[in-house]
């Protein structure tokens, strides 16, 4: 199995070739994260976040996740009156957006081809038959070049959708959007898994084939990056399953980030668990310690008596005065608390400097 890859594409806005030099990152963004689960945990974990702000300590970054586990290219499901994606980017001032889509896309582009493709069949053709066997090898053929098909059709439908959801995210070229390409599913001796790491890959190719052509909504100019995980560590170490990454491969993906902007920061791995100096330690349970106020806040459990269907029951209403509601006021009041952690970053990363 070929070693996993990671490649990074930048999408940049549209500028003049004199300007194309300048950082992607600037000083004062708000930076959303956008995907599924993957990115959902990235903001658990805060690596990615905690790399860039020590990378940029003058900077005063603002990262706020708007990932959700089953979100995908063509739907991002939310409860009733929930807001859009556009209007939570516009509401938070979002400058740049990161966000990673493809392995869950994948899963079902590999079911749609499932049992059309099975490349050991032709090898078990007894070339002693005669002409039973140049039917059977040419029924075989027929079976590939229609799961060839499917699966071409899926990519184009993924590349598409993603155009769109990009075109979106960009918000007619008000905001950056850098993004990150899918992880490949291990197969591990699985031919459902085989499959679908095929068309991972297929798809992800595809989407840095077709942004390298500048086909993409108000976009110009897209610069792959291909990072490998180190071959010293087994390349079980990187993940919690064979889908989802682990702590280690978060870290690594933070990592190949990083190096897209040029920057590395000398911080000394003392295990392969994202472990490294007490420092950064320190900085990533700031990091993850916003991020957990930051999620109570854009994702409160009880959503349905904030904006949902119950918002005139009477435990959604003030006692006293049933016409004033106190949930929205009392909810704003984890604003301050989130800023606060983010000054506490920003302290801690310049201290660092």
């Amino acid at each position: 199995m070929r070693t996993i890859v990671f490649l990074i594409a930048i999408i940049l806005t549209l500028q003049p070739a004199a300007r194309a030099e300048e950082p992607f990152f600037k000083a004062n963004d708000v930076i959303a994260l956008v995907g599924g689960e993957d990115m959902v945990v990235a903001a658990e974990l805060g690596y990615l976040e905690t790399l860039i702000q020590l990378a940029l300590p003058d900077h005063r970054l603002k990262f706020r996740s708007l990932a959700r586990e089953g979100d995908t290219v063509f739907e991002q499901r939310r409860d009733l009156n929930y807001p859009s994606l556009e209007a939570q980017l516009d509401k938070m001032g979002a400058t740049v957006v990161i966000c990673q889509f493809g392995q869950m896309e994948s899963l079902a582009a590999a079911a749609a081809v499932d049992g059309m493709d099975r490349m050991d069949a032709m090898d078990k053709v007894d070339a002693t038959k005669g002409a039973t066997a140049v039917q059977e090898v040419h029924k075989v053929q027929a079976v590939h070049e229609k799961a060839d098909a499917a699966r071409k059709a899926k990519v184009a439908e993924f590349v598409a959708a993603y155009e769109k959801l990009i075109g979106r995210l960009r918000g007619g070229g008000k905001r950056r959007v850098a993004l990150v390409e899918p992880v490949f599913i291990t197969d591990a001796g699985n031919d459902y898994l085989t499959a679908t790491r095929n068309i991972t890959e297929r798809l992800s190719l595809k989407v840095v084939e077709s942004f390298a052509n500048h086909d993409v909504p108000d976009g110009d100019g897209v610069k792959p990056f291909k990072q490998s995980l180190p071959k010293r560590a087994p390349k079980e170490i990187w993940r919690q399953d064979r889908i989802h990454l682990g702590k280690a491969g978060h870290y690594q993906i933070a990592q190949s980030v990083l190096f897209t902007l040029d920057r590395v920061i000398d911080l000394p791995m003392t295990d392969w668990f994202g472990g490294t100096s007490a420092n950064f330690h320190k900085a990533t349970a700031l990091v993850a310690a916003k991020n957990r106020l930051w999620f109570h806040y854009y994702r409160p459990q009880n959503w349905a008596f904030l904006a949902g269907d119950r918002t005139n029951q009477p435990s959604s209403r003030d006692h006293l005065n049933p016409s004033k509601r106190w949930f929205p006021e009392e909810l704003e009041k984890f604003v301050p608390l989130i800023d606060a952690k983010d000054a506490e970053i920003w302290a801690l990363a310049a201290k660092l400097k």
